[in-house]
């Protein structure tokens, strides 16, 4: 269970910028363009494009960048594209797995999330079983359409998933503070959650710092991370219990690591944002839970959900909630080259998946 004002985690060491700098989001270069990291458009695009950009990319050497690197080549946009395979290369050079280049593992095994879709409580129900048959123990809902429907498919989701179980819930904004300090009061007292992400808009702060004052729910943010400016102001407002952000938001797997660790000093936890990524953003995402030490237990993925990836083996969220040390080097993943040719092909064939 997500406590809210949880006591601050030990730091062993925060990496940060030098004094002075400050990246802001903007548009890649020509020629930067490396589905490594952009993982927030094969959400929007689809397997097929970002297979297709990936092949524009397999074979060129990342071996010499230093993912804790300080100087020009490191800022946002660069290492947006570039950083995971970097960094992964640069344990491959090593030896080790990421999370060793990143402090060592804080855990021995990742605990990650069932993602729900909405519909009728006997969906929910029938989803639930699955997942509670898969081992899952963190279950998380969309909600902030409708109150009455969603309420229902809150009861459904915890007469099945039993009493000691997480469940947590994203409005998306979706809700005025009023309307949210009534729901999730009446839902908390119901149905015992989690954490509430997004209740309210996140800016200005104000409004989730006076929700967060007024109702018994750990409260989680999503939106407004988008740059390391953006996590550093929430990191500092105080007024979320939880973030909710990645590397391909700030811009590179550093500095989504010393972020975490300052959310730490302030008491905060971290959970991974997925955007239906590739294995190879799930895995070096995975490398950050297992180096961070306030990261909260079910963490999101994609994966049990994604019809085929581009690397070799099954990630092991694919069939369960679990995923432990990775041994192998680097990422620990290959790319699967046959697959990889093929969706190049289907993309030149059929163009851009634009979903409905």
């Amino acid at each position: 269970m997500i406590q809210p004002a949880a006591d601050a985690f030990p730091l062993l060491q925060v990496l940060l910028d030098p004094p002075g700098r400050h990246v802001e989001q903007r548009e890649p270069a020509r020629g930067q363009v490396d589905v490594v990291l952009r993982v927030a458009q094969v959400a929007q695009h689809g397997q097929a494009q970002a297979a297709h950009e990936l092949g524009q990319f397999v074979g060129r050497d990342g071996a010499r960048i230093d993912p804790h690197a300080d100087d020009a080549d490191i800022e946002l946009v660069r290492t947006a594209r570039l950083g995971q395979r970097a960094a992964g290369h640069r344990g491959k050079a090593v030896g080790q797995p990421l999370f060793r280049l990143f402090g060592g593992a804080q855990r021995d095994s990742v605990n990650y999330f069932q993602y729900l879709s909405q519909g009728s409580p006997d969906e929910l129900t029938e989803q639930c079983r699955d997942a509670v048959a898969k081992g899952y123990e963190c279950f998380y809902l969309k909600v902030g359409v409708d109150a009455v429907a969603e309420e229902a498919m809150l009861e459904a989701i915890r007469d099945t998933v039993g009493p000691s179980a997480r469940i947590r819930i994203d409005a998306n904004e979706a809700w005025s503070v009023p309307e949210a300090v009534r729901l999730l009061t009446r839902w908390h007292a119901r149905f015992d959650i989690d954490f509430a992400e997004a209740p309210v808009r996140a800016f200005p702060h104000a409004l989730m710092l006076d929700l967060r004052q007024r109702v018994p729910v750990a409260l989680c943010a999503n939106e407004w991370l988008g740059r390391q400016s953006d996590a550093l102001a929430m990191i500092e407002s105080h007024a979320v219990d939880v973030l909710c952000f990645s590397s391909y938001w700030v811009g590179s797997l550093r500095r989504f690591h010393s972020l975490s660790h300052l959310a730490a000093l302030h008491g905060q936890s971290v959970l991974k944002h997925t955007h239906g990524e590739f294995g190879i953003a799930a895995a070096a995402g995975h490398h950050m839970m297992l180096a961070l030490p306030n990261v909260a237990d079910g963490v999101q993925q994609t994966a049990a959900m994604m019809e085929d990836d581009v690397v070799v083996d099954r990630l092991p969220i694919s069939d369960g909630p679990e995923w432990g040390l990775v041994e192998k080097p680097g990422l620990g993943i290959e790319i699967d080259e046959d697959k990889l040719a093929r969706y190049v092909e289907a993309y030149r064939r059929d163009g851009q998946y634009l979903p409905n």
